[in-house]
This record gives structure tokens, sequence and C-alpha cells, in this order.
């Protein structure tokens, strides 16, 4: 399972929990929320009807009095109340009265005249001075028959206690407000959880996307490729991006001082050998003079070779060293290899080897003029090198999918099978037509770093109609 889904899960599962937590609290406190705000308009209601029905009650007509007649009519008003969107018609609140034994003396809805009430909360402990209030089922089995009751006192002149107004209001009137916040409560929720996922989404995105570069990174370390730094957007994963390349490049410096080391040694002890062999026979004073002169010629021959060796060598250090271009700039390629091949010409000459171009429109590149006027010079030296005196070589530079493709044919033997994955190793190189000397196996290797550093590639090919093709990619400007 991939980094960037087990982090998406992991914050989903703690979005949708505390999402549901959230929701379920205030589900779980919605209703009682709803019946305090209601018990606390009946406590209002009972406390101002009390003082209506107090009067009646000393007059000894409660039956007949403008509260009895006012709330026996309330049933029958048609209300036009529209609350939280929904509508209201009737009222649902009820009263009824007792006397201070706790006996009904008269109930809006007329059905509990004459009962004795004393042992409900409600008529209990207002007889006694403290708030009564309680929520009895009409139905037991029935949970949203539940009935809120309210108790105020009822005084004579003295402030004695005389009876209780009872205000009663059943809680099913709340379902629809109870219902509307519930789905309202719902819809919240939901759009918690939908913004809590999707920032989820973007942080699981963002993490795996740093940590994403970091890998790719690590990986490129591993396969010898050269990569920027990346930019992770993390301070802490920059950092140990940093330290990544501060190790890879201790580790490189290590290896490829041993490398060379090892490479120099084993290549300079063929040109040190000849010097030092003709230095010892130089020391001989009856040498004729002409072996003298060969001699001489031979040390110089092999201390040109070992310079050359350790130039290529430290160019080819350089670049297998470096991870980004640090001059570039759009050129035109073809105006580079026209420099190579006039640079060149005596060297043709002198081989009577004739150059062809074949030019499209190659389009610009970005890169380092120097660097690729090396990487052409090198891979001219090359075909020059194996392509028979008298022959032709042919260049030419075409475009393929945003890339500039330069080929340089030669028509001599071409390249051993054998040979094909080697030729771009260091200091792997063929003999010479002819007999001729070997080359230091540093020219092909200096044109892939070159290419690489560029973000192209090189490939060397036997052609089908004969001879090697030399085919540089390099992406457009």
């Amino acid at each position: 399972m991939k980094l960037r889904l087990r982090v998406f899960i992991v914050i989903a599962l703690v979005a949708g929990l505390a999402a549901w937590q959230l929701y379920a609290n205030f589900r779980e406190q919605l209703k009682p929320a709803l019946q305090q705000a209601t018990e606390d308009v009946l406590v209002d209601t009972a406390a101002s009807y009390a003082l209506l029905a107090e009067q009646d009650l000393r007059d000894g007509r409660l039956e007949q009095g403008r509260l009895a007649t006012a709330l026996r009519a309330l049933p029958a008003r048609e209300l036009q109340a529209r609350i939280w969107g929904y509508e209201r018609h009737h009222s649902t609140i009820g009263v009824y009265v007792t006397d201070a034994r706790g006996i009904v003396l008269f109930d809006s809805a007329g059905k509990r005249q004459g009962l004795d009430y004393s042992r409900w909360n409600d008529v209990y402990l207002t007889l006694q001075g403290r708030y009564g209030a309680r929520s009895t089922r009409d139905d037991p089995a029935d949970r949203l028959s539940t009935v809120m009751y309210v108790g105020a006192p009822l005084l004579d002149e003295a402030g004695r206690i005389r009876g209780v107004l009872t205000v009663y209001k059943p809680v099913q009137s709340l379902q629809p407000f109870l219902l509307k916040g519930e789905q309202a409560l719902s819809r919240q929720a939901l759009l918690v959880l939908l913004a809590a996922l999707l920032l989820g989404m973007v942080l699981a995105w963002w993490i795996a996307r740093g940590i994403g570069r970091l890998v790719d990174y690590a990986d490129a370390m591993a396969k010898g490729e050269r990569q920027p730094l990346p930019a992770t957007g993390s301070s802490e994963l920059d950092r140990l991006a940093a330290a990544m390349d501060h190790m890879r490049s201790e580790l490189d410096g290590r290896r490829y001082i041993e490398d060379y080391v090892q490479a120099l040694t084993h290549e300079m002890k063929s040109p040190l050998a000849a010097i030092g062999a003709s230095a010892e026979l130089l020391q001989d004073d009856s040498l004729p003079a002409e072996d003298r002169v060969r001699f001489v010629a031979g040390i110089q021959q092999q201390n040109r070779r070992a310079e050359a060796l350790i130039e290529r060598l430290l160019h080819l250090a350089r670049l297998e060293q470096r991870q980004v271009l640090e001059q570039a700039a759009p050129l035109a390629l073809s105006a580079l290899w026209a420099s190579v091949c006039e640079e060149a010409a005596p060297r043709l000459e002198q081989k009577q080897l004739q150059l062809s171009c074949r030019q499209d429109d190659a389009g610009r590149i970005t890169g380092d003029a120097f660097l690729l006027q090396l990487a052409l010079s090198n891979l001219l030296e090359n075909a020059i090198a194996f392509a028979p005196a008298g022959s032709r070589l042919e260049s030419a530079f075409a475009q393929e999918a945003g890339v500039v493709v330069f080929t340089l044919r030669d028509q001599g033997g071409g390249v051993p099978d054998y040979a094909l994955p080697q030729v771009f190793d260091r200091f792997y190189s063929l003999p010479r037509p002819g007999g001729g000397q070997r080359s230091s196996g540093l020219g092909l290797p200096l044109v892939r770093e070159i290419a690489l550093l560029h973000g192209g590639s090189i490939r060397l090919d036997n052609h089908p109609d004969g001879g090697a093709v030399a085919t540089l990619r390099l992406p457009r400007a």
C-alpha cells in the first residue's frame, strides 16, 4: 500500500471518528437542550397564568373565570405561526388547577377534574413551596407520549399557598423541531467530514509528494543518475535530502578516488614504462645518433600521451561530479558543429576524408556551449580514427518529439558486437585500423557524461549499410 493512501486512510479515520463523535454529542444534547428551553418558557407561562387564576379562585368562580374560558377556547383557535420552517395551526399547551390538597379543580382538556394529583411532583413540590416540575408518559410504552409539567403556586391575600396551577405541553410537539435540528446537524457534520477528507487528501498528497521526490532522488542516486536536489516543501525533508546528497558526495568522492587512482595507475604504466626504457637506453654513450633521436621522440610521444590522458581524466572526473549545468544558455547545436568541423579540417584533409552535413530545421537547445563543443569534437575524433582513408563521414540534424537529434556516421568496419555494450566504459578502447595506437578510452565516456548532464543520451550502433553511427539526442529549448 502506497504511503499516500496510508496517510489518507489515517486522516480519513481520524476525521470520520471526530465528525461522528461531534455529531453524536450534539445529537445527544439537542433534545435535552430543546426540552430545557421549552421548560423555561413553561415556567414563565405558569407564573403568568397563576396570577390570573388566583383572583378567580378567591372569588370562587374558577370554572367560569376569564382564564378558564380562554383556555377552553384556545384549542379551537387557529394559529398562523411558522417556526423554523414548521407551521403551527393549533396550540398544544394545557393547564390544570388543584386545591391545597392536590385535587384537580379545573382542567383545560376536561379529563382530570376530581383526580388526586397530590403525589405528582409538579403539585407535591409546589405545595411545599418548592419548584415543581415533572415529565411523564401518557403511554408507558410510547416514549413520544411524554408530557412536560411545570407548576406555579396559587396564593391568597396572606401569601399562603391555596393551590397549584400546572402548565403542561406534550414533548411530541417539539418533534418537528428536533428532527429539523438533527437534519441541520447531520448536514453540518457531513460538511465537516467532507472538508476534513479534502484537507486530508491535500495533506496526504503534500506529504507523499515530498517523500516521493525524496525516494525518486534516492533511486536516482542508487542508479548513479544525476538529479538536482529535490524541493520537498518541508524543511525537515529538505534537510534529509541535503544530508543524503552530502552522504552521496562523500561516498562518491571516496569511490571516485579509489577508481581513478586504480585506473590512472593502470593506464600510466605503459607510457611510464616506455619513457623509462628509452631513458635507460639514452644513458649508453655508444648509442648511435639516429637511435638517440628516435628514443627522444618516443619519450616526447609518451609524454604527450600521458598529458592527454590526465587532461581527459580530469575533464571526466569534473563532469561526473556535477549534478546540474552551471552555464546554460539557448544555442544552436549546428553552429557548434560547424565550429568543430572547421577546427578538424586539417585532420580531415590529412586523411583525405570528406564530411557532409544534412541539416533540417533542428531548432535550438539549452546547454553549455563549451561542453557540447567538447562532446561533438570527441565524436568527430572517434569517427576520424576509425574511418578508412579517402572515405566519407556523414552528419545530420533532425527533430524527434521535442528533442534535437544529431547523427555522425563513418564508413569503417563498425564496432564488434562484443564491444557495443562497453564502448562508453572508462578506458575501454578498440585497436585503430592499420595497427594504430589505442586511444585513452575516455572520449566516448566524456560524451556520455555531457549528454546526461544536458538531460540527453548518446548511442553508438552499427549502420545496416556498414560503418558505425553515433546518435546524440538533446532536449529542445
